[in-house]
């Protein structure tokens, strides 16, 4: 049997084109179909792995080949197993340091062919350049969405280019450029949210090592922007959450990588502002937290990526202090008299969330927060208060959190602890465990404690 028999066992079902997520429970053939298929591809897997074991050397072809198949399988897909995952990076073993030949004709002979009817309508399909204006008019964007056999017959593909982009070094990318980015940006502008969150992941690895020249010099840094951006507004989706966790981390990756704050020169300083400003500012805090403020998981998803967008602006980040404080307490307040509060995992990873990224706006712009230091006071004693007041909602980690935000607080407005924090003892004697040695408990301490070391530090503060 030769290697080309041997994967086509391998080809994934066209079922999983679009089912990223478990089938309904209704579907029960399906399920059992696919069941059934995944232990016999693992078995397949393990048959290849040993025919190559003895195979000797294959040709570039047969490689390929072998890449586009097998790379297909290492990642954590729906139809992917264990096991099948175990095998496929065991085969792929032996390509961990590729050639430029073999990244070549995996690209040109094994990918370009999936996409040939499907290239992004802003791309030079033979220079890999940005193109002027849309090609084919107004909407010539809906013949990259039409007829998408290439999910079908390729579902991962993603896989594919992300194994080529982690193996492509950047003085190779120059030469690769025209067959990398038609592919990665029809998944990056795809209309299904699985796929988006692929190319997304393809892009963020791309950053680590393509040349920031070959990005400006063929306009290509515009069109990653602009797709980037274009998934804050893509609300009210099972997999929201998880897309905005990797889109804008990769927005701030291709900010730094573009306009590092190291070397800029006034306009450029005024482009890495206005950039990180449009994703603070107009996604997250003009978008997504005015239509999506019912959505925990999304509020939460974008509250977590304040930290570093604060960090990114420094002391510029004063420009959103009020609605990023406002938003950022709303979470701890008690609920009103009457009313149960939620206590649930997600309304507590909220607050806990919430927490962690008040302590970083607080250090960050600590000249100004003073502004704002009797409201974030009062919102910290009235969720301690409850919290002692209310056991079955007591969690250690918004303990912590409370006394990391006090710590923060009492650093950058050390007159509290002469003025305000006494006051607000005498008021309530629950507040006595808070306020000593806020010092001592460090943001990163609340980061990466597991529940049981937070409340055995909580309970000896």
């Amino acid at each position: 049997m030769t290697t080309e028999e041997l994967l086509k066992r391998t080809q994934i079902p066209p079922e999983y084109a679009h089912l990223w997520d478990t089938p309904p429970p209704e579907n029960i053939d399906l399920l059992v179909r696919l069941g059934k298929w995944k232990a016999e591809v693992s078995r397949h897997l393990r048959d290849l792995a040993s025919y190559l074991a003895s195979a000797g050397r294959l040709s570039t072809e047969e490689q390929s080949l072998l890449v586009i198949h097998i790379a297909q399988y290492v990642g954590h897909d729906p139809w992917v197993s264990d096991d099948a995952r175990s095998q496929a990076e065991y085969i792929l073993e032996n390509y961990v340091s590729p050639s430029v030949s073999l990244i070549t004709d995996v690209l040109s002979n094994q990918v370009r062919p999936v996409f040939q009817s499907h290239i992004h309508p802003r791309v030079n399909a033979s220079t890999g350049r940005a193109l002027s204006r849309v090609a084919g008019g107004p909407l010539g964007s809906q013949d990259l969405y039409a007829s998408q056999s290439w999910k079908e017959t390729h579902p991962g593909i993603s896989s594919v280019l992300f194994w080529a982009v982690v193996h492509i070094k950047s003085p190779d990318y120059d030469r690769l450029w025209h067959l990398i980015i038609p592919p990665v940006m029809a998944l990056l502008d795809d209309y299904e949210v699985a796929y988006k969150l692929r190319g997304i992941s393809v892009i963020s690895r791309m950053l680590k090592a393509v040349p920031p020249d070959l990005l400006r010099r063929t306009g290509v840094d515009e069109l990653i922007f602009s797709s980037l951006e274009g998934t804050l507004v893509f609300l009210h989706n099972p997999k929201t959450p998880e897309l905005l966790s990797i889109a804008i981390p990769a927005i701030v990756e291709l900010v730094d990588l573009l306009l590092p704050i190291r070397a800029l020169s006034k306009e450029q300083g005024k482009q890495r502002f206005d950039r990180l400003c449009s994703v603070l500012g107009e996604g997250i805090i003009g978008s997504i937290w005015v239509h999506a403020s019912r959505d925990v998981a999304t509020i939460r998803a974008t509250i977590d990526q304040v930290p570093l967008l604060v960090e990114s602006l420094g002391v510029c980040a004063v420009r959103y202090l009020k609605p990023l404080v406002l938003q950022l307490l709303d979470p701890l307040y008690p609920p009103a008299s009457g009313v149960q509060r939620t206590v649930s995992p997600e309304a507590n990873e909220l607050r806990i969330s919430s927490l962690r990224s008040l302590s970083t706006v607080i250090k960050t712009c600590h000249d100004r927060i003073h502004t704002w230091k009797k409201t974030i006071l009062d919102a910290v004693a009235r969720c301690w208060v409850y919290e002692f007041e209310n056991p079955e909602a007591n969690t250690p980690m918004i303990r912590l959190g409370l006394l990391e935000v006090t710590s923060s607080l009492s650093s950058a407005c050390p007159n509290i602890l002469e003025y305000d924090i006494p006051r607000l003892k005498s008021a309530y004697p629950a507040l006595d465990d808070i306020f000593p040695q806020v010092a001592q408990v460090t943001n990163q301490e609340l980061g990466g404690d597991t529940e049981d070391e937070c409340s055995a530090r909580s309970q000896s503060i």
